[in-house]
């Protein structure tokens, strides 16, 4: 039998190598018997590389290659962001990720994993402060940071500002804080719902007569119960929805078996219909701000203000007393974790920069309550007119770089005649606007790349 030749041999190295790594299987795979049985009758010559093989010497080789492309491609990006999150595996070991995100010349996302490094020391702010920026020196973006999104934890929080860089609230984790807070008025409902759900999951028998009672009724599909997670709100909310649907099914399983467990009361179920009624908005909007291709910051301010618009109104339509309370927690949390959107400069000039919601952002901006500090630190230049607008000076300021002898005239100019364009569909995809627009607004752009990023 001839032997591959060295090219074939290192062509199927790296096949199995991206199998490894991209299917995420363990290195023990290449003793596996069918697998080798499986690359020996592609290739009956081919001659396998031990596990330690490819667990270092190729796979170091293949990250130095992933790693000097990525870092080409950071490289031409003017800003990025960050977000960084801590979390603990099951062998209670702390890991810290940093990942980043910038929009391409091409106004294409990139998202790039930087680091997910075990922390083997003190979660104290300055330690974690210590460890991004050696991770944000070795990938030599140091000048290139424009804000972190992190979860509420104030370590975390005051190791951004340590670095120097401006913090962003993950929107879906304060989602999580305001929702779970409000969830502790029905939590003798919660809690006899979790029971019922975690008995029918862990019980075989108990599992099999469920599905057999929900095949009584016609053209009924079998549905399986859904436990909640405390970190995960949603988790909760599609509990809810799955009881309530197999309500019955779930009664007349627990009276025939005898199950010892509480089933929920017609009031009970009631109130959840309710507090459905109350989540719904929060999971769509959850949804839509997990998505990994869309522009999210510009959203914040808009959908906080439709989360009050519509618990003002389903506060009228609440019967139950629990709902109510649920209801008052919410808006009372909303208005405690978002202060002032409308005046946080990176919000609000997120927001007039998305052409999906700029026309409903103007009047914020006409009347001042953008704060000018973030515009005016990126301000190239300090020429004003007194007679001009604060917030037109703000973002003179930040988009004067051409080299004309009116250097505040022609942004002017672009934001009037932004301001003129229409709203566009609410599911359109900004990024497409703004590179179709890119060369009527050269100034406006590159502020839309910069501050139109997901978070």
């Amino acid at each position: 039998m001839r032997p591959l030749s060295l090219p074939r041999q290192i062509k199927i190295n790296n096949l199995i190598l991206d199998v490894i790594v991209e299917d995420v299987h363990p290195f023990s795979i290449i003793n596996d018997t069918g697998f080798r049985k499986l690359v020996l009758g592609l290739a009956p010559s081919y001659a396998f590389p031990s596990k330690t093989t490819f667990s270092t010497t190729f796979l170091m080789e293949k990250y130095n290659k992933a790693k000097e492309s990525i870092l080409d491609i950071l490289q031409e990006a003017k800003t990025i962001s960050l977000t960084t999150d801590m979390w603990t595996s099951n062998a209670n070991e702390s890991y810290l990720a940093v990942t980043a995100h910038f929009i391409s010349q091409n106004w294409k996302f990139n998202s790039c994993l930087l680091s997910c490094v075990e922390c083997r020391f003190q979660h104290t702010s300055e330690n974690l402060a210590a460890e991004i920026k050696r991770i944000i020196d070795e990938w030599r973006l140091t000048n290139k940071i424009f804000a972190v999104t992190t979860d509420n934890a104030a370590n975390i929080i005051r190791a951004v500002t340590l670095c120097g860089w401006c913090h962003v609230p993950c929107f879906a984790h304060t989602l999580n804080l305001i929702i779970q807070k409000g969830l502790k008025n029905i939590e003798h409902i919660r809690l006899k719902s979790k029971n019922i759900a975690e008995y029918f999951n862990r019980s075989t028998l108990a599992n099999t007569k469920l599905q057999a009672q929900q095949k009584l009724s016609l053209n009924s599909t079998v549905l399986k119960l859904k436990n909640d997670c405390p970190t995960r709100w949603n988790s909760t909310c599609y509990m809810f929805d799955r009881i309530i649907k197999i309500t019955e099914a779930i009664s007349a399983t627990i009276g025939i078996l005898r199950i010892p467990l509480e089933a929920l009361t017609e009031n009970d179920c009631c109130i959840i219909k309710e507090i459905l009624n109350i989540l719904k908005p929060f999971e769509q909007i959850t949804t839509e701000m997990s998505s990994e291709n869309n522009v999210t910051l510009s959203k914040v301010i808009n959908f906080v203000r439709g989360l009050n618009a519509v618990l003002t109104k389903l506060s009228k339509e609440i019967t139950s007393i629990e709902g109510k309370k649920m209801a008052d927690t919410l808006k009372d949390s909303i208005s405690t974790r978002f202060v002032n959107l409308e005046g946080n400069s990176l919000m609000a000039t997120a927001a007039f920069l998305d052409p999906r919601v700029q026309s409903e952002i103007t009047a914020l901006i006409n009347n001042k309550s953008i704060s000018n500090e973030r515009l005016c630190n990126e301000s190239r230049s300090t020429s004003r007119n007194d007679d001009e607008d604060l917030v037109w000076q703000d973002f003179n300021d930040s988009l004067v770089g051409s080299q004309t002898q009116t250097p505040t005239a022609l942004p002017i100019i672009e934001i009037r005649m932004y301001l003129e364009e229409p709203l566009v569909d609410r599911k359109s995809n900004p990024l497409e606007w703004w590179k179709q627009r890119a060369l009527l607004y050269p100034h406006l752009s590159e502020l839309a790349r910069k501050y139109l990023y997901q978070f």
